[in-house]
This record gives C-alpha cells, sequence and structure tokens, in this order.
C-alpha cells in the first residue's frame, strides 16, 4: 500500500509539472511582441509611445456587453502568460546548487517569499507606471522614464546603469555556461556564444522568433521528460532533510529567477490600468513559474542524495546517472536550450541598451550591418572575456545579478512608489529649475476610481525596502566579505 501511495504521489507530481508544460507551450505560441530596452523612455515597447492619458478603461466604459467580457479575459489571460514566460529563463538551473544545502522544504519556503517579494515590487512598478503616464499624458513608458517623472534624471540615470549591469552580469553567467554544456559532450565550448551572435546579427527578426519557438520547444519537451522521467527516482526521505542555517543562499538566485519586472509598464498599457486585471496577470503569471520552480526543484533534490553530489546537482544528474539513457540526455538538452533561448532575449535588451547609450540613430541600430556588428561586440566581448578567464562563473554571477536586482526592481520601486504617494513635487514640466532628485514639494494626482495602489501603505513599502536590503547585504557578505576573509579575493 505505501508503494502504490508513493507511486501516485509521484505521478500526480509529474502531472502538475505537464499542467505548467501546456501553458508554458500555450505561451510559446501566443506571445505578443516582447518589450525590450527601448531608448530613452527605459524598457518600453516600440510603437507604444501615445500622447494620450488613460481614458479608454473598460471598466469605465459600463457597458460593452460579452463580447467586451470575454476580450478583456483573452487580454488578462496573454498579459499573465506574458509574464510567466518573461520569468522562467536559464536562472532554474542554478536553484538546485542554492537549494541543495537547505533542502527542499527551506528552499521552498525561500521560492514563495522571493514570489510574493518580486509580485509586491511588479505591483509598486504598476503603480508607478500608470502614475508617471497621467503626470506626463503618455501611454507605454518604460521604467527609466517612470523613474525620471518621478523623481528625476539621477535616479533615472542609476536605473539604466542598474540595467545594462544586471544584462552583462546574466549574459557572463550564460556564456559560461553554455560552454561548460558544450565542453560536457567534446564539444569545444567557445562556439557558441560566437555563432549565436552571428546568427542574431545577420538574421533578420521573423527568422529570429521562428528559430527560437522552435528552440523553447524543445525546452517544454525535455523538462516534461525530466518531470517524467526523474518524477519515478524521487526519494521522500531526500525530500524531508531540512537545514534552515544554509536557507537565505537561495534567495539571490530565487529572485533573478523570477524576475519580469520589465514587462510590467507594457502590461498596464496593455490592460487599460485596470487594478484587477493587472493584479491577476503579475500575481497568476507569476505564479506558473513558481509551481515549475518547486516542481524542478523537488524532481532534483529528491533524485540527488546532497552526500554524494559535489558541486552542481544538475551536473552530476546530467553527467552520472548511468541507470537510464534517457535522464542525462533530456537534463543537458534542457540545459543547453533554456540557456541559448535566455541568451537571446538578454542578448537584445543589452544590444537595444547600448545603442541608446551610445546616442545611435534606432533604425541604424537595427538596420545598418556595421552598427549591428560593433553592437554585437559590445554586448558579448566582455563577458565572453570574463567567462573564459573565471571558470564556475555561472552559479557566482547569477548570484551577483540577484543583488543588482534587488536593488533595481526592490528598492527603487518602493521609493518611487513613497515618493509619488507621500511628497508633493511640482508638475513634470515645471521642473526645469529644480534639482534632478532629492526632497522637494510634489503634487500628486488625484486617485481615480481605476487607479493602481498597492494596500498596506508605509509598513509595506518599508518591509519591500528592509527585504530588499537583507538580500543584498546577504548577498555581498557572502560573495566579497567571505571570500576576503578567506584570502580568496
Amino acid at each position: 500500500m505505501a508503494l502504490v501511495r508513493r507511486r501516485s504521489l509521484v505521478r500526480g507530481k509529474s502531472l502538475v509539472c505537464f499542467v505548467v508544460i501546456q501553458n508554458m507551450f500555450i505561451l510559446t505560441n501566443s506571445l505578443p511582441e516582447l518589450p525590450h530596452y527601448g531608448g530613452k523612455k527605459g524598457l518600453s515597447i516600440p510603437g507604444k509611445d501615445q500622447k494620450s492619458p488613460f481614458i479608454s478603461r473598460i471598466s469605465m466604459t459600463g457597458g460593452g456587453g460579452k463580447r467586451e467580457s470575454r476580450s478583456s479575459m483573452s487580454e488578462t489571460v496573454s498579459a499573465a502568460l506574458l509574464v510567466a514566460g518573461t520569468a522562467v529563463g536559464a536562472g532554474i538551473l542554478a536553484l538546485p546548487s542554492a537549494t541543495m544545502a537547505s533542502g527542499f522544504i527551506p528552499s521552498s519556503i525561500m521560492l514563495l517569499a522571493a514570489y510574493m517579494t518580486t509580485a509586491i515590487s511588479g505591483m509598486l512598478i504598476a503603480e508607478a507606471t500608470e502614475h508617471a503616464s497621467r503626470a506626463t499624458g503618455k501611454r507605454g513608458l518604460g521604467l527609466t522614464a517612470v523613474v525620471d517623472a518621478a523623481v528625476g534624471k539621477g535616479l533615472a540615470g542609476i536605473t539604466s546603469a542598474l540595467f545594462g549591469l544586471v544584462c552583462y552580469t546574466i549574459t557572463v553567467a550564460y556564456c559560461a555556461q553554455g560552454g561548460a554544456l558544450l565542453e560536457a559532450r567534446g564539444i569545444p565550448g567557445i562556439v557558441l556564444i560566437p555563432v549565436l551572435t552571428i546568427f542574431l546579427t545577420l538574421s533578420s527578426p521573423r527568422v529570429v522568433d521562428t528559430i527560437n519557438n522552435a528552440l523553447v520547444s524543445i525546452v517544454v519537451i525535455s523538462f516534461a521528460c525530466i518531470s517524467f522521467i526523474g518524477g519515478h527516482r524521487v526519494q521522500f526521505i531526500r525530500l524531508a532533510r531540512t537545514d534552515w542555517r544554509h536557507a537565505p543562499r537561495a534567495l539571490p538566485i530565487c529572485a533573478i529567477s523570477l524576475v519580469y519586472h520589465t514587462v510590467v509598464p507594457f502590461i498596464v498599457d496593455k490592460l487599460d490600468a485596470s487594478p484587477q486585471r493587472v493584479k491577476t496577470a503579475i500575481f497568476g503569471g507569476s505564479a506558473v513559474p513558481l509551481i515549475m520552480f518547486l516542481c524542478w526543484n523537488a524532481v532534483i533534490l529528491g533524485a540527488v542524495s546532497a552526500g554524494s553530489v559535489v558541486g552542481d546537482p544538475v551536473a552530476w544528474l546530467r553527467d552520472s546517472v548511468k541507470d537510464s539513457l534517457l535522464l542525462g540526455p533530456c537534463v543537458w538538452l534542457f540545459s543547453l536550450f533554456a540557456v541559448i533561448t535566455s541568451f537571446i532575449g538578454i542578448f537584445l535588451g543589452l544590444r537595444s541598451f547600448l545603442a541608446d547609450s551610445l546616442g545611435f540613430n534606432p533604425d541604424d541600430a537595427i538596420q545598418s550591418l556595421p552598427h549591428k556588428t560593433g553592437l554585437a561586440l559590445g554586448a558579448v566581448l566582455p563577458p565572453l572575456i570574463m567567462a573564459s578567464l573565471c571558470q564556475d562563473i555561472f552559479i557566482k554571477a547569477l548570484d551577483l545579478a540577484g543583488i543588482f536586482v534587488s536593488i533595481l526592481f526592490g528598492i527603487i520601486p518602493a521609493y518611487v512608489v513613497w515618493n509619488q504617494r507621500y511628497r508633493h513635487t511640482p508638475p513634470i514640466h515645471r521642473r526645469r529649475r529644480q534639482r534632478s532628485w532629492g526632497r522637494r514639494p510634489i503634487r500628486t494626482l488625484p486617485p481615480g476610481p481605476n487607479l493602481i495602489k498597492l494596500p498596506g501603505g508605509k509598513p509595506v513599502l518599508l518591509a519591500q525596502i528592509f527585504a530588499s536590503l537583507y538580500i543584498i547585504t546577504d548577498g555581498l557578505y557572502r560573495q566579497v566579505i567571505i571570500p576576503v576573509r578567506n584570502g580568496a579575493l
């Protein structure tokens, strides 16, 4: 009876994974044009800079019938899937390494904590976006433009610099992991990133989208195979092991794995700033990768004994399992194509960021081959050199990126919303003689019936700031102070 119950639990867990995969497969075939770093507006959507306030609100029209209701639901689901697809990336490969020491239960609680923190941050960005859109009379503002409208160019410049720093750090991680995966199969690891860069530079956006969709399909199929095959190897006694001392170590990786905040301004505009729909898209959409990560964590930690593995448990499961002909290749395929699809997105965003920072004409940056070649070299060459000089940098780079993300999407949105709610400044067009950022009188907008506002007031904002500061200080302690004490830095 116990054996039957155990098998049923494992199959039930695999069923959950398949449900998540089904949603992700729908996502890969229904996503709208993804946002990227959109120039001086910062992290915006091309073609969405409309000089009109939020006046076409579905919930204020008073009657749209069933057709409007269905359209509204469809757009909300599409926005939720956009959040889910943006959050799922190669960060999932680093989760087991960060969670192995603490065990499944403590790391799951850390994942839930990261989920709540990132969801609150997403709602804060949504609130700040609508406020800035009302103040400027423009829609489709990106994160940098929102910060500029609320606080000033000083903090907006810091936000833009942090975005570039996060992109470069994550690119270093992908360069290192992609090369390691090829070398594990006897292929020179140095060829992957240059080949991808040449392809992305010479190919049209339509070709890139087609190839990317095919690669995402491989990721989906391989993850489904891992969930099914690896689920039968899970031993629940391994999942019951706990060590709470190492639980905080997983927080930066959990934070970077659940990042989707660059698409929040687009979602606010797409859903006409409807509070309930935006909340559903953020909390519901980010719950999909949360469930996926919990399943992945359970399969890896339940299939791998903590005492028998030194280093990356995913690499051990990929290279050392001899009693399954499919599990190792499936893990390798999933890891490789998760890195490739994630690299495509981060490369395009970093290239647009560099084009704006260097003052390139957007048309030249997209169409001119010399400009595209220079931007590609600037985006890839420094991370490739760093990854080739530093061995085993994948986990460390993502850990460091988690620290930067806690500043960019943790502290800054809370400070911006605090500034919008509780300070009084002149309108955006009267700032010519004011300081770029700091304490100054602000005129806040009158709250309308559809104004997005996260409940909880100042305690929630302070809690968000302190939670982000904890992740930052803990990460810096482990990344800097401990290596300095040990003479390793």
